[in-house]
């Protein structure tokens, strides 16, 4: 009956391992799989997201270029100008030449 009891703890002891092993990978599968989901969702949603965000950036620089190209012939055309270069001044007596 010694041998007995011995097949038996080892029979329980064997089905018991292999449902905690069961168990675990079990775990470590559902695991896994919710970080596949969640990567799959990060770029699915992000990746555009990026792109978007570098083609903006990348209008905002070239109009940043654009108008400093423009701004700087404008500033030192205003600085070379000479009084009678820039127009007529406002008076009494030439409103009507004046544009508001």
């Amino acid at each position: 009956m010694d041998w007995v009891t011995a097949l038996g703890a080892l029979g329980v002891g064997g089905v018991l391992g292999s449902l905690v092993q069961n168990w675990l990978t079990d775990r470590r599968e559902n695991a896994k799989r919710k970080l596949e989901f969640t990567k799959q969702q990060l770029q699915e949603f992000y990746g555009p997201l990026l792109s978007l965000h570098k083609e903006i950036r990348a209008h905002s620089q070239l109009r940043v270029k654009l108008q400093q190209a423009l701004d700087d012939p404008h500033m030192s055309a205003m600085l070379r100008a000479r009084p009678e270069e820039v127009g007529p001044r406002c008076s009494r007596e030439r409103t009507h030449l004046c544009s508001i």
